[in-house]
């Protein structure tokens, strides 16, 4: 692992494997770590394919923090992917994450359309109009942090989270909230503060900019999970002309994201270097 300033930011990453390369970011409040505690992606296994370079974003994980609530919408963490990208010399790469992650990577793309040859957008957030009463939620919670501290907010998640994931998922990772939830409570307040504040503040772009969007767009998607409604992967189906929506319904489903995603990125990100 390895860290570099961007934006102000220091900013935590990984830069593994050879071929081509995906650059990738983790969902809210969460980091590299707690993402491989889900092992969705099984980075290891895509590792004998291409090269990815995963990093924590501002104010997660082991990156700092820096700036007020606007440094941690969508768009402007989309704008920390390009710089870390610029910073490594990368083009020809393929822009992908989860969650807050397939968020900054749709802004990514929208900023740097000739520096990135795809997407990959797994389990989008809600968006446009689900996206009122979510950012209601945000505020709620960033007002709980700001009053009573991450370890109250941890431990709401613990009690909650697990009512967030999709049914097919439970059996699997019916403690993953909870060891997650261990995580949050070691967060910076004033930075989880901000970073819940920065996701109320967040939205995607409007339908007709996301229109206009010329990359090819892997789309990964689950059911039964409030906070990722699959319409949200449906409408950005819709409005990418060049898109393929992928929904999981079961384990097995899951298990074949990684291998998709790995084909995907050697299809299209075969002119990456840096």
């Amino acid at each position: 692992m390895t860290a570099t300033t961007i934006n102000g930011a220091s900013l935590d990453y990984t830069d593994a494997g050879d071929g081509p390369t995906l650059v990738w970011g983790h969902g809210l409040t969460t980091s590299r770590a707690g993402e491989d505690l889900g092992n969705y992606f099984d980075w290891p296994r895509q590792l004998e394919r291409i090269r990815v370079v995963r990093y924590d974003a501002r104010g997660h994980g082991k990156s700092g923090a820096a700036g007020g609530p606007e440094a941690y919408t969508w768009k402007s963490l989309g704008h920390d992917m390009v710089a870390l990208a610029e910073s490594l010399s990368l083009s020809g790469y393929v822009a992908g994450g989860m969650s807050m992650g397939c968020s900054s990577a749709l802004y990514a793309g929208l900023e740097a359309p000739d520096d990135i040859a795809a997407l990959v957008l797994a389990t989008p957030p809600t968006a446009w109009e689900s996206r009122v009463a979510q950012a209601s939620v945000y505020v709620t919670l960033a007002e709980v942090v700001r009053t009573q501290g991450s370890a109250v907010f941890a431990d709401l998640m613990a009690e909650q989270g697990q009512a967030m994931m999709p049914p097919f998922l439970l059996e699997r990772y019916n403690e993953l909230a909870k060891t997650m939830a261990g995580q949050l409570a070691a967060m910076d307040s004033e930075a989880l503060a901000n970073v819940l504040t920065g996701a109320s503040l967040a939205n995607l772009p409007d339908r007709n900019v996301i229109k206009a969007i010329e990359l090819p767009t892997l789309i990964l998607a689950w059911e039964g999970d409030k906070a990722h409604p699959l319409s949200t992967a449906e409408t950005l189906a819709e409005l990418i002309p060049d898109s393929r929506l992928i929904v999981a319904k079961s384990l097995d489903d899951l298990a074949s994201w990684p291998d998709t995603i790995a084909g995907f990125v050697e299809q299209h990100g075969a002119v990456a270097k840096g």
